[in-house]
């Protein structure tokens, strides 16, 4: 666990300049007394400039952020309260961005970012048996994000015919100019709140046994409440066909997401005093989503996740402690998930263009597709894990086996969906369409079937994780000042998915289009191994008071292999009448027989893709010197990748191939003042 908390007590006026490849920040803080009880106040200023690639100057970014952090300690009667509250805000600094492209199409590019947070927590001590420790904690943070763009659209094959409906069926659609420009500004304005109450008790049971209890509840609210895109003239969209920008939804019409959880814990711990401690923890959370629909699956749906430990540690001066765990966590469904915009499929009917623009016409059909899974369940993640401990004057062991499996993940599926409207493309005989504007009534009439797409997520993702992690700790080496570290793992990692495979043949039938959809049994995988060690060097010199860490990584494994177990034949098809039928004898003798339509059923996958790609063993050396001056002013320098030894290597597919990795350095200086 990395624990982060906010600089805050009675501190020294501290200075921090940081300048890297891509990062440039300047820190000023200080700590405050504000008086013998009215606590401390530490207030903190930073500015930041980041630039990915100095090539593209759209890509900087600035920005201030000030921060105020009070702190004290009251008595109530005979207990103790400890009063925190942080105040924060955050705005860019330069908000106009201009790049060659900008100044040559004379547009304009504003991004307004600022973000308040506040955030409130109330310790209070008891000392109580019943009840130790008694916290609340409150925050809520606002975000205004708004980009504002003054955009040039250029159409460089020819003008762009662009549907304007927002119902289904046959409508009138306009063609766009080869170039002109879009007005438009993208809105943002999140707004998070959580709440916390977490509650302590210590029980002793009996002799040598005591009860730790954890409990607790939380609640947590995600709403949008910006505009979304919203376009100037929608007959003139920024990006064309682009649904999020052609049929803007707004943020605002997404509902907020709300949860509420409880959980508790009990530690059992049985500590003899001389050899013996064992220490059972049995806990649990439970949460529901708030504010779905009722058509949803979650909705009222009530989550549990239970949790188990056990440790047994024996000896003193060797101790040796044997654990093993199980647990659950609920993975829930993000708001993009739940409510997905709405998916817009246009196809033109009639596309008369003609010089002239009073006597071009654009018909097109629209068809809308409702793509929300309200069947999505949580993705349940399992995991059982068995570990030994050893600590023995300085020198420490750890070794822990794990086993993770999930079922239900969150993945993107496709669907295939049979479609049939008219198309008008041959003109009539004998019928002239020069000096007027075309109609339907002059073209031949003709159906045309065709399957189009959609994406729909689905709880659908199979993720089996498997390794051991292992961490070495030596006795500090004296003569050298320097302690050894020594961790990293083994993991075999494989994705699956437990859905049919889709498959639509990429061909056409006497000019038209495949008439069927192929639905294979889908026990594909792909599985990934890696085997790597970190090795760390900390060395300290008082005399010079200078640190040194070198840091190595040797990835001794790393592999990649897409595997599979199912049949080249389908077990199932769709039709262009949404039909779906079995795989019959006659249908499998087409196939066999590599004839008629049905021949292209059969799935055709080269052994080359079976290969197992094997990487090479590789290298990585990163440095950090830290040295230390009067009065607590430190420099820092480091260097990542300063060595980098990556092998080309012939992948499973023969193409010789090899990673490339950007050495990357910076130094930090700190100073403090004391005022």
């Amino acid at each position: 666990m990395i624990s982060i908390s906010s600089k805050h007590g009675v501190t020294p006026l501290r200075i921090r300049l940081k300048a890297d490849l891509k990062n440039k920040l300047i820190y000023a803080g200080k700590g405050f007394r504000l008086g013998e009880k009215a606590g401390t106040l530490h207030a903190g200023i930073d500015y930041l400039h980041s630039i990915d690639d100095i090539r593209e100057e759209m890509d900087k970014f600035s920005r201030i952020t000030g921060q105020l952090y009070y702190n004290n300690k009251v008595k109530v009667g005979s207990y103790s309260l400890n009063l925190d509250a942080r105040l924060s805000q955050t705005i860019t600094a330069s908000k106009m961005k201009k790049d060659e492209l900008t100044y040559e199409y004379d547009e304009t590019y504003k991004a307004d970012y600022a973000r308040t947070a506040l955030m409130m927590k109330a310790g209070l001590t008891l000392g109580k048996t019943w009840l130790d420790q008694l916290e609340m904690t409150l925050s809520a943070d606002y975000t205004h994000d708004k980009i504002t763009r003054h955009r040039m659209v250029l159409s460089g094959s020819g003008p762009m015919n662009m549907p304007l409906a927002y119902e289904e069926g046959e409508h009138e659609g306009i063609y766009l100019p080869q170039k002109y420009y879009s007005d438009f500004y993208i809105d943002n304005q999140p707004v998070n709140i959580y709440a916390q109450l977490h509650a302590n008790s210590r029980l002793p049971l009996f002799r040598n046994t005591m009860l730790n209890l954890q409990y607790g509840a939380e609640y947590t609210n995600v709403k949008n409440h910006g505009a979304g895109a919203v376009i100037e003239d929608e007959s003139r969209p920024p990006f064309p066909y682009d649904n999020s920008y052609m049929r803007p939804r707004p943020n605002y019409a997404i509902p907020a997401l709300g949860t509420v959880a409880g959980y508790a814990q009990a530690d059992f711990i049985y500590d003899d005093g001389q050899r013996n401690v064992l220490q059972l923890s049995i806990g649990g959370r439970t949460s529901m989503l708030l504010n779905l629909p009722s058509d949803y699956y979650l909705h009222n749906h009530l989550l549990g996740d239970p949790r188990i430990n056990l440790s047994y540690t024996v000896g003193k001066k060797l101790k040796n402690t044997f654990r093993i765990g199980f647990g659950t966590e609920s993975k829930t469904p993000t708001l993009d998930y739940l409510y997905p915009e709405k998916l817009y499929k246009d196809f033109y009917m009639l596309n008369a263009y003609t010089v002239d623009p009073q006597y071009r016409h654009l018909i097109t059909y629209t068809n809308i597709y409702d793509v929300a899974n309200r069947e999505l369940k949580a993705n349940k993640n399992r995991k059982m894990e068995a570990g030994w401990d050893l600590d023995y004057h300085g020198l420490s062991i750890s070794l822990t086996a794990f086993y993770e499996q999930s079922e239900d993940g969150f993945e993107y599926f496709t669907q295939y969906h049979p479609l049939t409207y008219d198309l008008y493309t041959t003109l009539k005989p004998g019928v002239s369409i020069e000096g007027r504007t075309p109609q339907k009534s002059d073209y031949i009439q003709e159906q045309y079937s065709i399957f189009t797409t959609s994406q729909r997520v689905m709880n659908s993702s199979k993720v089996t994780k498997r390794g051991i992690e292992y961490r070495l700790i030596f006795p500090k080496i004296k003569p050298l000042m320097t302690t050894v570290e020594i961790n990293g793992a083994y993991y075999q990692t494989d994705y699956a998915s437990s859905l049919p495979l889709y498959v639509y043949p990429a061909v056409k039938i006497g000019g038209k289009e495949y008439p069927y959809v192929c639905i294979y049994d889908n026990d594909a995988r792909n599985q990934y191994r890696r085997l790597n060690a970190n090795i760390w060097l900390n060395t300290h010199i008082p005399r010079f008071k200078l640190f040194l860490t070198n840091f190595f990584q040797i990835v001794w494994l790393n592999t990649s292999q897409y595997k599979d177990n199912h049949d080249y034949i389908p077990t199932e098809y769709i039709d262009l009448q949404g039909n779906r039928l079995p795989v019959d004898d006659y249908v499998r003798n087409q196939i066999v027989a590599d004839d008629g339509t049905f021949r292209y059923f059969r799935r055709t996958i080269l052994p080359v893709k079976y290969a197992r790609n094997n990487k090479p063993v590789s290298l990585l050396w990163n440095i950090k010197a830290t040295k230390e001056f009067k009065k607590g002013t430190k420099l820092s320098f480091f260097v990542n990748g300063l060595l980098d030894i990556s092998p080309k290597y012939l992948s499973g597919s023969k193409i010789t191939q090899r990673e490339w990795h950007d050495p990357y350095f910076g130094l930090e200086l700190y100073f403090n003042f004391d005022l």
